[in-house]
């Protein structure tokens, strides 16, 4: 038998569960600091082909896959469009390594 670290409770002892706590809201970045994210990331992909990996040709279509005009006037596809460039730039760091 394994210990779990529970103290037994007797039967019809009354359960307290706290209410459920929504994630801290996500950073929503300004056009700017889009844009400049956008633009450190295709240089970052250009700098990462001319080293001559391979998992640059994997990363390519997903950077350019991104309507950034788009991102930029919509604050929600902004977020999304800053989150999908920090997953590409992650792996940029990883193929780098």
């Amino acid at each position: 038998m394994v210990a779990l670290g529970f103290a037994p409770v007797a039967p019809g002892t009354p359960i307290t569960i706290a209410p459920y706590a929504a994630p801290a809201a996500a950073h929503d970045p300004t056009a700017l600091e889009l844009a400049k994210l956008y633009t450190t990331v295709g240089r970052e992909l250009g700098a990462l082909e001319a080293r001559g990996s391979d998992a640059a040709i994997d990363l390519w279509p997903r950077y350019r896959w991104i309507r950034i005009n788009d991102a930029l006037v919509d604050p929600r596809k902004r977020r999304q469009t800053f989150e999908l460039l920090g997953r590409i730039r992650r792996d940029i760091a990883a193929a780098a390594r």
